[in-house]
């Protein structure tokens, strides 16, 4: 079973509002789960070219890799969507960024539907915000096939364990180049404009992230207008519906790359 600490200011690991979870409406069955909830889920019967992996096991997977590399998970948060057939979790370790203001996430996802493979992914967000974004060069996952065993998604989470903590520190280097790019406004509405289009956002959702450049809702990101202050618009939006943070975060990872080559 996962281990979660609760902490007290002052003592322990500093902590990323996870309720994230529950800031979004309730859509196709997700709701938010306790790991019992998660566990209780009946995983469909194997056939001979596709072998399901229990969404408990997949947890359990998880935390004996980041044991294995010493990386403890502080805290969990878990959804279930379309009647427990699809899992998101979000699972902050104990993997400091360079500055201390970024937490290291990792993300984990499972279908017993056939809808997406079962996979792992890495991320940060700052600690005033929970902003949640995934880095996805260290995305990872397999098909549920014949193929498909304990052995193999044992092998799966070590890995990317190994990528997570060897990527932080190019995720930090990455983080402050954005932190240094200076954006106008007249970049900035472009940027959030072709992001769109590539599916950062949803179009509903091009002013709302406008706003959020324009007036952030969290001062430290209201001093100098960089791209990083433009990539937390952008997150901040995303709250509520951390099972599409990680193919949002590539799509605005690949625009900001094509548009802001310094990045």
């Amino acid at each position: 079973m996962i281990n979660t600490h609760d902490t007290q200011a002052g003592f322990g690991p500093k902590l990323l509002d996870l309720n994230i979870m529950s800031h979004g409406p309730e859509k196709n069955g997700d709701r938010n789960a306790t790991f019992d909830d998660v566990c209780a889920v009946n995983t469909p019967q194997a056939t001979p070219s596709w072998r399901p992996v229990a969404h408990g096991r997949l947890i359990e997977t998880l935390e004996r890799a980041a044991n294995a590399y010493r990386a403890e998970i502080v805290q969990s948060a878990h959804l279930l969507g379309r009647d427990g057939k699809r899992y998101f979790g979000l699972f902050q370790v104990n993997i400091p960024s360079r500055g201390g203001d970024v937490a290291s996430v990792l993300g984990l996802r499972n279908s017993h539907d056939k809808a997406f493979r079962a996979g792992i992914m890495a991320g940060d967000a700052p600690f005033v915000c929970s902003n949640l974004c995934f880095h996805n060069e260290i995305v990872l996952g397999r098909k549920h096939t014949a193929g498909m065993s304990m052995l193999v998604m044992e092998n799966l989470m070590l890995e990317a364990m190994q990528r997570l903590i060897e990527a932080r520190a190019l995720i930090d280097d990455r983080n402050d180049r954005l932190k240094e790019v200076r954006m106008n406004d007249s970049k900035a509405h472009d940027v959030i404009v072709r992001a769109a289009r590539a599916g950062a956002c949803a179009p509903s959702h091009i002013t709302r992230v406008a706003d959020q450049w324009h007036n952030p809702e969290h001062a430290e990101f209201a001093g100098s207008k960089t791209a990083w202050r433009l990539q937390n618009a952008f997150s901040n939006v995303w709250r509520g519906a951390p099972q599409h943070t990680p193919q949002r975060s590539a799509a605005l990872h690949n625009v900001m790359n094509a548009e802001l080559p310094c990045v």
